[in-house]
């Protein structure tokens, strides 16, 4: 998988339930560019599930709502209003940063990015699944074989929830710990920020 936000989440989340994994991304080092900053308050929980919420505050910018301008001209104001349950608020975050927290994150269970490494292709059949990978110093791909069970086992417990003609079976329930945001001033206290956009060409 690709080292972004999207494979290094899900790297994380087989690590924290114990399962081996390996992350892999053609790029030598994180890309610079601060693109998809936009931080979901619940992103913010995920992460505290995770474990790694801590981290994100500390690196991330609050963000109450959004200046738009359009050729110079002041357009409309959007204010990110939350309920006053919602335990974290909407925040920016660069991606390089976010890539940095998980990557940290992911060091702490001994998992680490091998980069400049891709994944050209991968079969997989009853037994497991041959990948092949490549690396950025012009090598010969190798060929690695990764075992693969034939089928997994699922656990589920049966929920108090009736209806008049059955019990509603669900997933077990996941006992979750909560942080509260760090500091006098959260994530709903900072001022607006501002962008600019331009009118569409098409």
């Amino acid at each position: 998988m690709g080292a972004g936000p999207v494979g290094l989440t899900a790297a994380a989340e087989l690590r924290r339930n114990g399962a081996d994994c390996r992350i892999v991304d053609r790029l030598p080092t994180r890309l610079p560019y601060a693109k998809a900053v936009g931080i979901q308050p619940r992103t913010m929980e995920l992460w505290d599930r995770m474990g790694m919420v801590r981290a994100a505050l500390e690196a991330a910018v609050p963000m109450r709502g959004q200046l738009t301008y359009m050729d110079g001209a002041e357009g409309p104001r959007i204010d990110l209003a939350l309920p006053p349950d919602v335990p974290y608020g909407f925040a920016a975050l660069p991606q390089y940063e976010t890539e940095r927290i998980i990557e940290e994150h992911l060091a702490r269970f001994g998992t680490r990015i091998e980069r400049g490494t891709e994944l050209v292709s991968f079969v997989q059949d009853d037994d497991g699944v041959v990948s092949r990978v490549t690396t950025s110093s012009g090598l010969r791909p190798q060929v690695e074989e990764v075992p693969m069970p034939v089928r997994s086992t699922w656990r589920t417990v049966e929920s108090s929830i009736r209806t008049p003609s059955k019990r509603v079976g669900t997933a077990e329930p996941v006992t979750e710990k909560r942080m509260p945001p760090l500091g006098s001033g959260s994530l709903k206290s900072a001022p607006l920020t501002s962008c600019t956009s331009t009118p569409s060409t098409t």
